[in-house]
């Protein structure tokens, strides 16, 4: 570190003293056990790895210019004592290579200050190294019971091995005091030690408190210093009260201090990730940390169990202090005693929307049924549960994860396990293992069934029935019922060995599997009981005759409304037709070579073995590896290796594909290969291997993609003009202008509206409203579109209107004329902008270019115009023109208080001009400019509609204020 004008020369003095002494115990070192790596760095010291070889000599400039008396005082003496323990070393000016900065940052709750050496341009030229750090964690794994513990604090724990020599260049900063160099030491672990003490010997103490965690072996837990609690549920009530009056908006600083106080004290509260989980969902919400975010209702509730003082209500138990003053948590970190075994069998259904949900999801919801449905057997007790599904071992034991949907479901086991204070231990077992919970969950009831509910509620009106005998939580009639397995919501299992007493209480509905007719008919003969039984008309069986003689009134059902099988979705399946393979045809030449005339159709069911979304990439990839073969003149069926290294060289020649980009070139090669039934895979093998790094290496600097640039305004009202002059043209010629009208109008109702170009090109036929004298409306939907079909997703469509100044009366007749003549050329269209063609979703890129060309518009050379401009366009214009966000958000569809907004679409560099304020000017109350009316001439063909159209445009020109 150079310090001042100074310069000293360098001591002959190699290594520190802290360094010395580590050396010296080298051979005690190697007798534990110590790592070769770690003997190397003590013999020799640590070398500094760089990518490209040294750094280039740079000089930062001084640090520390204007320091305070105690600063002076402090720096004076820190250098001081780290040159005498040898932790830095003197040289001379010459040798500082790399001079870099120093700071001092003073230290909380006390007068001394912390020496910070920036050393992050130096890391620029170093590569990249890991580190194991041994947490609390690792006491799980360690301790035993009643083992004693030793707290040490190594003093200039940095300093204990030295730089190797062919490092030691001269990292160095600079300050203004005086004029020294220093190398510093790296950190390392430190040496075993010894300490002597002259007080009389104490017990080693079973309990310990560490960085604010107390670790005790006697009861084996994890606690949580009192303080520390306080602190926590302090900060949970601060951003409470300061959500409460911001409507819900904290800073994103103070969420994120909560947030990390929280994850501390996660070994020894163990629900404090379960709570974590929705608050650092919210902080991810804003980027960069000046700002505030908004809480969600489940935020809210996390900081208010957390909040809430212990004895008062529901909240963190686990955080109430015990007879010591610390708050200790109820988990054992080893296990003591012996666990009892007893087993029981649970099973049931998924619903056919459950079942299409993800495998680790219904897993964690099969251990919360389990649970609840045994809840009051487990009610306080410890309880061991197997799981042969890793990621819900992963989930339940560390209580979080990032898909909402599991937790959700996470969140409704946590709520059984604490209200029923059930610590529940999961740990992993092979599925092979596994085998009695596996065969339960394969298992097929055919024999479950039910009455028609519309059949049943007939019934039930005469006889009002209490408990279902024979059914499921999915298929039974009332709201008590028994079943075959123990599942949520059965009151008893097996309802044939109930009591006699237990039947003739209650009024009985059975329909039984039908292999258990006979043992029922015997069960209410014995009993007495009054039961309505549901049977096949089946008059032979003896059990007929044995309910015909106990039957007080018989019914018959017609087969059509009767009985129907409940569902089963481990059984249900179906053929859908799915998207086809780009290289189909080849798919079925290679068939009529195997099978001549494929007779059983294979070729459609491989052609479709992959999702759309797949054949959507794999399309332009394998035309991009079929073209290279046409140039270079080889066979792409069957391709060989060497021919797919050669399409690597012509891939990184090309300069438009980057190493990372490079797998879905390669992949296509192998699917289509497999699909064909090549055993070769081409795209794999050494050679491959060693081609893809070197492309990794030679091709580095990849021809960026085109920046997507704003839609300026000006090119917007060129539209307008120019649809303003076709407007006025006879109607036979107007319609062979059709095509580029249609895309001139999609662009500009896009960017006036903020709408998502998708939502305009499937603008329904009733999505544009038009009363002459009143306003305009024009209609949005959510949309989410895919080349091939869209889904409207919640809220649906919305109709937003403006009302009628001249600009919009303007824009109004534009869409009215183009609205007449598009219904002339197709009647049958089902939206506005369709002309025949089949609608879809990302017509609007290819209608882009067409107006771009209409009034001779083009990108500057640094980007591109692409669909996402106008609405960018639309939210920078009227974010210039000081338009407030709540308004903007409205008219363009985005969600209220959108962060998106201000990151993916405003540009600040906008400024307003008069395009700009020609098409948003009403939004901030400017008066309209003045619009000239074209009226279009009377073609021959059709007088009539032409002068209507004149007579319509006379009557509005007095509501407009214009003679």
């Amino acid at each position: 570190m150079c310090l001042g004008k100074r310069i000293l020369r360098t001591s002959d003095r190699v290594g520190s003293r802290l360094a010395a002494q580590v050396r010296e115990q080298l051979e005690e070192w190697r007798r534990i056990g110590a790592g070769p790596q770690l003997l190397h760095w003590i013999a020799k010291g640590v070398a500094i790895t760089f990518t490209n070889g040294p750094p280039p000599s740079y000089d930062l400039g001084a640090s520390l210019t204007s320091m305070t008396e105690e600063e002076n005082s402090f720096m004076e003496a820190e250098t001081s004592r780290l040159l005498k323990l040898g932790a830095w070393e003197e040289i001379d000016g010459g040798a500082a290579h790399c001079v870099n900065r120093v700071h001092l940052v003073p230290k909380v709750g006390s007068k001394k200050f912390r020496l910070v050496i920036d050393l992050r341009p130096l890391n620029l030229f170093c590569g990249e190294a890991t580190c194991n750090v041994e947490g609390l964690r690792e006491l799980n794994h360690i301790l035993q019971p009643q083992d004693f513990m030793v707290a040490l604090d190594l003093t200039d724990g940095y300093f204990h091995l030295d730089m190797a020599e062919e490092s030691r260049t001269g990292g160095a900063s600079e300050a203004a005091a005086t004029r020294r160099a220093a190398r510093g030491k790296p950190y390392a672990e430190a040496h075993p030690a010894t300490s002597a003490s002259r007080a009389p010997p104490r017990p080693p103490p079973v309990r310990l408190k560490h960085l604010g965690l107390i670790v005790d072996t006697k009861l084996g837990i994890f606690q949580v210093d009192e303080g520390k609690a306080d602190k926590l549920r302090r900060l949970a009530r601060d951003l409470l009260c300061e959500a409460q009056r911001s409507q819900r908006k904290v800073r994103k600083r103070e969420l994120a201090a909560f947030a990390g106080l929280g994850q501390f004290v996660h070994l020894a509260l163990r629900p404090a990730r379960f709570h974590l989980r929705e608050i650092y969902d919210v902080i991810g919400t804003l980027q960069g940390w000046n700002g505030r975010v908004s809480l969600t209702k489940q935020a809210l509730r996390d900081l208010e169990m957390v909040g809430t003082p212990p004895g008062r209500g529901y909240g963190l138990s686990d955080l109430a202090p015990d007879r010591n003053g610390h708050a200790a948590h109820r988990q054992l970190w080893f296990r003591l005693g012996s666990r009892a075994r007893r087993q029981v069998e649970a099973r049931g259904y998924w619903t056919s929307e459950e079942a299409e949900d993800h495998i680790t999801l219904n897993e964690l919801r099969a251990v919360t049924r389990a649970v609840t449905t045994f809840r009051s057997q487990l009610e306080g007790k410890t309880v061991q549960h197997f799981e042969d599904n890793m990621g819900v071992v992963h989930i339940i034991n560390g209580l979080t994860t990032r898909s909402p949907a599991i937790m959700a479901e996470l969140r409704l086991l946590w709520r059984v396990l604490d209200l029923n204070g059930i610590n529940l231990l999961t740990e992993y077992i092979n599925t092979k293992e596994n085998v009695h919970a596996d065969a339960l969950s394969r298992l097929d009831d055919e024999e479950d069934r039910q009455l028609n509910p519309k059949v049943f509620r007939m019934i039930d009106a005469v006889e009002q029935h209490s408990v279902d005998r024979f059914a499921t939580a999915l298929n039974t009639l009332l709201p008590r019922f028994n079943s075959r397995w123990e599942q949520p919501g059965a009151e008893a299992v097996n309802s044939l060995a109930l009591s006699d007493e237990h039947w003739r209480s209650e009024k009985n509905w059975c329909n039984p599997p039908w292999s258990l007719l006979p043992t029922l008919a015997d069960k209410l003969e014995q009993s007495g009981a009054a039961a309505t039984v549901v049977t096949p008309d089946w008059p032979r069986e003896n059990w007929a005759a044995k309910l015909d003689a106990l039957a007080i009134e018989v019914t018959r059902i017609p087969a059509h409304t009767g009985l129907r099988v409940a569902p089963c979705v481990q059984r249900q399946y179906k053929v859908q037709q799915g998207a086809i393979a780009p290289w189909a045809g080849a798919i079925r030449k290679r068939m009529e070579r195997i099978a001549p005339g494929d007779p059983d159709g294979l070729t459609d069911w491989i052609a479709q073995s992959l999702s759309a979304g797949s054949y959507r990439t794999y399309g332009g990839t394998w035309r991009m590896f079929q073209k290279y073969c046409d140039e270079a003149g080889v066979c792409s069926l069957p391709a060989t290796s060497y021919t797919v290294a050669c399409y690597l060289k012509w891939l990184g020649e090309r300069g438009t594909v980057q190493k990372k980009s490079l797998k879905p070139y390669l992949s296509v090669i192998n699917t289509v290969h497999k699909d064909l039934g090549y055993r070769q895979r081409p795209a794999i093998g050494a050679l491959v291997k060693s081609m893809k790094q070197a492309y990794g290496r030679k091709v580095i600097r990849i021809r960026p993609a085109p920046r997507i640039l704003v839609m300026p305004a000006r090119i917007i009202l060129d539209m307008w003009r120019r649809v303003e002059e076709l407007t006025a043209l006879p109607d036979l010629e107007y319609i062979t202008k059709l095509p580029e009208i249609r895309a001139l109008l999609a662009c500009i109702v896009c960017y006036i509206t903020g709408s998502r170009p998708s939502s305009i090109a499937l603008l329904p036929l009733t999505g544009v409203a038009f009363a002459l004298g009143s306003e305009l409306g024009i209609q949005r939907s959510y949309v989410k579109t895919a080349p091939d079909a869209c889904d409207f997703d919640v809220p649906g469509r919305r109709t937003v209107s403006w009302p009628v100044t001249a600009t919009w009366q303007t824009l109004g007749r534009m869409l009215m004329r183009y609205d007449r003549m598009r219904r002339r050329v197709c009647s049958r269209a089902t939206y506005f902008f369709n002309l025949g063609e089949k609608a879809r979703g990302d017509a609007f890129a290819r209608w882009l270019p067409v107006a771009l060309r209409a009034v001779g518009a083009a990108a500057p050379p640094n980007g591109h115009y692409a669909p996402k401009s106008f609405r960018s366009g639309f939210a920078s214009a009227v974010t210039a023109m000081n338009v407030s966000p709540d308004r903007r958000n409205y008219i363009a569809g985005w969600a209220a208080n959108s962060h998106a907004v201000g990151t993916h679409y405003v540009d600040n560099s906008v400024v307003v001009d008069d395009a700009a304020r020609f098409l948003f000017g009403h939004l901030i109350g400017l008066p309209p400019p003045p619009v000239e009316v074209p009226v279009a001439p009377v073609a021959p063909w059709s007088s009539s509609l032409a002068n209507l159209a004149s007579r319509l445009v006379t009557l509005v020109s007095p509501l407009r204020g214009e003679t």
